[in-house]
């Protein structure tokens, strides 16, 4: 009887660190750099101007969208994800970054 719980706290303790391998190499956008606020405006601004479609990162870690950014005025904005269709608003002060995508 011992054995077996032996065996089973061994393939706990296993899974337990297999799992905190795979959340450690999942990506994490906190190492990335907050870009300057003039810098984020920049961008905003020449992607609705041009129409480019953007990536962008948000501060509290949600997963970056891409898509086409529309300027609903007051600092607001919002962006259209391509793949889903699915939208956002947020204020420029919730971004890390903004990205031009190829």
């Amino acid at each position: 009887m011992q054995n077996n719980q032996s065996y089973l706290t061994d393939i706990t303790n296993n899974v337990k660190q297999n799992y905190q391998k795979l959340l450690n190499v999942l990506p994490s956008h906190q190492h990335m750099a907050q870009m300057p606020r003039q810098q984020l405006q920049y961008f905003a601004d020449q992607a609705i101007a041009r129409d480019f479609p953007v990536t962008v990162t948000f501060n509290d870690d949600t997963i970056a969208l891409s898509g086409n950014l529309l300027h609903l005025g007051n600092d607001r904005y919002l962006i259209q994800e391509r793949a889903t269709n699915l939208s956002k608003l947020f204020f420029l002060s919730e971004l890390t970054a903004i990205r031009k995508l190829a």
